[in-house]
């Protein structure tokens, strides 16, 4: 999981747990809109399904409870799922898993610890979800907000791009 709910509260200052639900549901959107827009899977080891049966994954590997995992393919791909429990041939996950996963590759991830505090503004602007008009006119009314059409401030993506695009070319 690239943020826990307790780290989200610690970076976003939140004192009580009333958002706590609401953090429990923004992150993993969030963590799916990250790598949807970098197309960086922060891959550190590729493993290969031998099985998956009712939503276990059966699989040689050294995973650990809170390992985010990701499919390359098929119905459960190019989704991050956090890992439950994980013994050296068996891995279960916080998301029901297809049979089709069966034979498939899919890889341990691991995000940069700078990539929190850009996931945690994100999974904040989620919850104030509150786009600025940017203009406003009355005559055959229109209206233009600040906010682009892929749903977050412009600098949060521009964040993403510079430090975490897996094909932003970097000038040297």
């Amino acid at each position: 999981m690239i943020l826990t709910t307790a780290e989200a509260k610690s970076l976003l200052q939140i004192l009580d747990n009333s958002l706590d639900a609401v953090l429990d549901l923004f992150i993993p959107i969030v963590e799916s809109d990250i790598y949807t827009y970098t197309h960086n899977d922060f891959m550190v080891k590729e493993y290969k399904s031998t099985a998956v049966t009712s939503g276990i994954i059966y699989a040689a590997n050294d995973l650990k409870a809170g390992d985010t995992i990701m499919f390359d393919s098929g119905i459960n791909g190019q989704e991050p799922l956090t890992v439950l429990t994980a013994t050296a041939t068996q891995i279960t996950v916080t998301d029901t898993l297809d049979d089709e996963a069966t034979g498939n590759n899919f890889v341990r991830m691991k995000y940069p610890k700078g990539l929190k505090i850009i996931a945690a503004q994100m999974v904040k602007f989620k919850i104030e979800q509150n786009p600025g008009i940017k203009s406003e006119s009355i005559g055959q009314y229109s209206v233009t907000y600040d906010q682009p059409q892929t749903g977050y401030p412009q600098q949060l993506w521009d964040a993403l791009r510079y430090s975490y695009s897996k094909y932003y070319k970097r000038s040297e």
